[in-house]
């Protein structure tokens, strides 16, 4: 399995710039790479270190986006 951390953050904070930390074994080699489709938060940019059980998504939240599971 995966971990993901930060495991929640809030909707509606002044700084909407979120970085959340996946791990995994050998998760930086997932095939399809990494996309999220949830209303109001877009994936900018996916950074991969040296270590490939670790990889690192910038996250936009827009003040519309409503809580839930993204």
């Amino acid at each position: 399995g995966y971990t993901c951390y930060p495991t929640h953050w809030w909707t509606g904070m002044k700084w909407n710039k979120v970085q959340v930390m996946l791990y995994g074994d050998a998760i930086a080699n997932a095939a399809k790479g990494f996309s999220i489709s949830y209303p109001g938060v877009k994936l900018l940019k996916t950074h991969k270190v040296k270590s490939g059980n670790y990889v690192f998504l910038d996250l936009l939240i827009s003040p519309a986006a409503r809580p839930g599971n993204v």
